[in-house]
């Protein structure tokens, strides 16, 4: 009689899916993803109806000063202290700006980052496709339904394309080290350079995509002939464009004015907490932090005890490299934006472990459940703030002022000078025509203004710092709060001047 083979031996084959089993799967699955990407593209779009805040102003301001479209790139043929010269200058989009040209509808702004923004879900459903279907689907939830990603794919500034270029990066650098074919090493290098142009803070994928590289030609031993098509293919471009970047950019390069953050573990734990949107108090955010740094641990365990290399860029990606970059870059203003790409290849990370955890039985996938039901419900949240705040509620202040003005033109004043005029500047001719006046300090008149506009940051409470305020000769007393969402925009408090409003009141 035959033997027959082990049982062990026959069990871990597996025979593929009949054809009519995986034609069923996925008539299932297309129009959910279909539908997961027209909801996130919902999203998005709605997200970018509301009014452009300060960081856009100036960004759209940058453009239209730009003497020609090469002055937004060489910015060392610009003036010092140019807004050209700033870390927040977004040259890729600043480019975009430049070439659109004056509009009234702030939608027309944001084009490329709703583009690039909806394009993070597809990608991240392909990066997680590559290693399982569950792991596509969770990745694509996340990203799709993430308030920050919402919030920054419908913002006229370049993170949305840093991100998205960091996911194409990504896939076409674990395409290239799989096949060996070039045009996927092309398409690295371009989503580099395309990248470094859309946010310089990009680096930090490029620095933890190279080391993996190295990793794994260390790891294999590779010999001369295996290294220079990585590094024709893949980071010969790249090089090039850093040291062309950094001698007609990067030197001299000015910082975006801002609030100095409590420190940099502060910053960077208050980033990863973000990646699940929860309530902005205190408890809240440290307990996402924890999880957050669970959830790192665990991945970079998993694939470590799986002997994926991967796990070297996503904890240079998610930790190493933005830590280090910010502590070089030595300011005291450090912002949750310079860890987006953080953040989106920790919603990756998640992915990996949501798909582990799916496939350890019923109880594993109610537990998923679970948890993709509270992360939506989170982030939900928060997007219900954004679609009703904006990014501040700067034309229904401007409106407020000029309603209630007892005298004409409307003297309007700030704590602020360049943040609040800026705005009014721009928003003012449309919004109170002709019939007012911003006035910087030093040349308020004896009576001073009429309207005082004090403003916070999007992390600070929406309560007005004083009841009233006294500049020496005149007492302000606060009258309407106009609120922005987390993360983006600035709250405004109007104070009335009651001498004014006491001699002319109606």
């Amino acid at each position: 009689m035959p033997r027959s083979k082990p049982r062990a031996i026959e069990s871990s084959k597996k025979a593929p899916p009949p054809a009519s089993v995986a034609r069923v799967r996925w008539s299932i699955l297309v129009p959910f993803l279909a539908a997961l990407l027209l909801i996130a593209a919902g999203l998005r779009i709605y997200g970018s109806t509301n009014d452009l805040w300060l960081d856009e102003i100036i960004a759209i301001d940058s453009a239209r000063q730009a003497p020609a479209a090469m002055d937004i790139i060489a910015t060392d043929r610009t003036e010092p202290g140019s807004p050209l010269r700033l870390d927040g200058s977004h040259q890729l989009y600043t480019l975009y700006l430049y070439a659109i040209g004056p509009q009234s509808d702030p939608v027309n702004f944001r084009i490329p980052s709703l583009l690039a923004g909806i394009g993070t879900v597809a990608m991240a459903w392909l990066i997680g496709r590559r290693r399982d279907l569950a792991t596509g689907i969770f990745a694509a939830l996340l990203v799709g339904f993430s308030y920050v990603f919402v919030l920054y794919s419908s913002e006229a500034r370049g993170y949305a394309l840093e991100v998205f270029f960091a996911f194409v990066g990504f896939y076409a650098l674990d395409r290239y080290l799989e096949t060996n074919r070039w045009p996927f090493g092309v398409l690295f290098s371009l989503s580099v350079v395309l990248g470094l142009l859309a946010q310089l803070s990009f680096v930090c994928f490029y620095l933890a995509a190279f080391t993996w590289c190295a990793y794994r030609l260390i790891r294999s031993r590779a010999g001369l002939k295996q290294i220079l098509p990585v590094a024709l293919w893949c980071h010969a471009a790249p090089a090039l464009f850093m040291a062309w970047l950094y001698d007609v950019h990067i030197r001299g390069i000015g910082t975006v004015g801002g609030t100095a953050s409590p420190s940099l573990i502060h910053s960077y734990g208050t980033a990863l907490a973000w990646a699940f949107g929860p309530p902005s108090t205190s408890a809240w955010m440290f307990l996402a932090c924890v999880v957050a740094v669970v959830a790192l641990y665990a991945g970079i365990g998993r694939l470590w005890r799986e002997k994926s290399d991967v796990f070297v860029l996503y904890l240079g990606v998610i930790l190493v490299f933005p830590i280090l970059l910010i502590v070089a870059r030595g300011s005291d203003v450090v912002y949750l934006r310079y860890f987006l790409i953080s953040i989106a290849f920790l919603l990756l990370l998640c992915s990996v472990l949501m798909s582990s955890l799916y496939r350890q039985g019923r109880l594993g996938q109610v537990a998923c459940a679970l948890l993709v039901i509270i992360y939506v419900a989170t982030n939900g949240a928060q997007m219900a703030t954004f679609f009703q705040y904006g990014r501040g509620q700067y034309r229904d202040a401007m409106r407020y002022m000029k309603e209630h003005a007892n005298r004409s033109p409307v003297l309007i004043g700030g704590t602020q000078d360049y943040g609040t005029g800026t705005v009014l500047r721009y928003y003012g001719p449309a919004v109170m025509g002709s019939g007012w006046q911003y006035l910087r300090h030093g040349t308020w008149p004896p009576e001073g203004p009429e309207w005082l506009v004090c403003e916070a940051e999007s992390f600070e409470n929406p309560v007005p710092p004083e009841p009233r305020i006294q500049d020496g000769r005149h007492t302000y007393e606060f009258e309407q709060t106009f609120r922005t969402a987390p993360l983006s925009g600035l709250h405004w408090f109007l104070y009335h001047n009651q001498s004014v409003r006491g001699s002319d009141d109606r």
